[in-house]
C-alpha cells in the first residue's frame, strides 16, 4: 500500500514547511501540500477532504498561526474523526489542544527557535545598536561629501568670467582711398582660443568622493552579504535535521502499520 502523508499547516509557516516537505519527498510515496499538491480547477475543500481520507498519517505543524487559522483547525479534527494517524510538530511553545494532546508529538521548538520564535519571546523593536550608528554616521558623512562637491560644482560654474557679447557703437570714420597700384592685404581670422571648462579642475575631486563612498560601503555590503549566507546555511541544516528527524518517526509510524498496527 502506497504510504501518503497529508500535511496540515498555517500558509504564514509556508517558508518553513515547504523545505522540510520537498526532502520528505525524496524518500516518501506521497507528501500532500496543499500549494503544490491541488490541481487548478478543482474545488480545494474537496480536495483537501479527499486528501485526509486517504492518508495514512496526518502531520500537523503546530504553532501560534495555525492556533489561529480554522482551516487548520478543520483539517486535524478531520483526521481525528475519520480515526487517522496524527503526528503534531511544535514549533513554539503555543499551547496545543487537548484533541491533539492525546497524540504523541515531536518537539521542533529548540530547533527552529530563530526562523519561529515562541509568542512570548518575540523580541520588541529595539534602537539601533551602536554599530549601526556607525554605519548611519558612516553614511552621513559620504552624503556631506558628496553635497560638498556638488556645491564646490556650482560655486565655480557661478564664478566663472562672464564675456559681454555687447558691441561698443559704432563710429563713423571716411575709409581711406584705396590706391589701384598698391595691392589690399587679405587680412587673416584667428580663431579664439577654447575656453576652460570649469568642470576639469573638480574631477580628480569626484573621484576621491567616489573611493571614499565605496570604501565606507564595502564592508557594510560585506557584512550582510556574509549575514545572509550565514543565516541561509543555517536554514538549511535546520531543514535537513527537521526532515530527517520526521522521515524517522513517519517510517516508525507507516512501518508499524504495514506490519499490522493500524487504525
Amino acid at each position: 500500500m502506497t504510504d501518503r502523508v497529508f500535511v496540515s499547516y498555517s500558509h504564514h509557516d509556508a517558508s518553513l514547511v515547504t523545505p522540510v516537505v520537498r526532502l520528505l519527498r525524496s524518500t516518501n510515496d506521497f507528501v500532500f501540500q496543499d500549494s503544490d499538491s491541488i490541481k487548478p480547477g478543482q474545488k480545494w475543500r474537496e480536495a483537501l477532504g479527499e486528501a485526509i481520507e486517504q492518508a495514512n498519517l496526518v502531520v500537523v505543524f503546530w504553532c501560534l498561526h495555525s492556533n489561529e487559522s480554522p482551516e487548520v483547525e478543520r483539517e486535524y479534527r478531520s483526521a481525528i474523526e475519520a480515526k487517522k494517524d496524527v503526528l503534531p510538530v511544535l514549533l513554539d511553545s503555543t499551547p496545543i489542544p487537548s484533541a491533539l494532546g492525546e497524540f504523541q508529538w515531536i518537539d521542533f521548538r529548540e530547533l527552529g527557535r530563530e526562523r519561529h520564535p515562541r509568542p512570548e519571546a518575540r523580541p520588541a523593536p529595539q534602537a539601533a545598536s551602536p554599530t549601526r550608528w556607525r554605519w548611519y554616521g558612516a553614511l552621513a558623512s559620504a552624503a556631506v561629501l558628496v553635497l560638498l562637491v556638488g556645491a564646490s560644482l556650482w560655486m565655480l560654474q557661478g564664478s566663472a568670467p562672464q564675456v559681454s557679447n555687447a558691441l561698443p557703437p559704432p563710429t563713423t570714420v571716411e575709409p581711406p582711398v584705396p590706391d589701384p597700384a598698391v595691392p589690399v592685404p587679405t587680412p587673416s581670422v584667428q580663431e579664439p582660443p577654447p575656453a576652460a571648462s570649469p568642470v576639469a579642475p573638480l574631477v580628480p575631486l569626484w573621484v576621491l568622493t567616489l573611493l571614499v563612498v565605496v570604501v565606507l560601503l564595502a564592508p557594510f555590503v560585506f557584512r550582510k552579504s556574509k549575514s545572509a549566507a550565514q543565516k541561509r546555511q543555517a536554514a538549511n541544516r535546520q531543514d535537513q535535521v527537521m526532515a530527517e528527524t520526521l522521515e524517522e518517526e513517519l517510517r516508525r509510524r507507516l512501518g508499524s502499520r504495514g506490519g499490522g498496527a493500524g487504525d
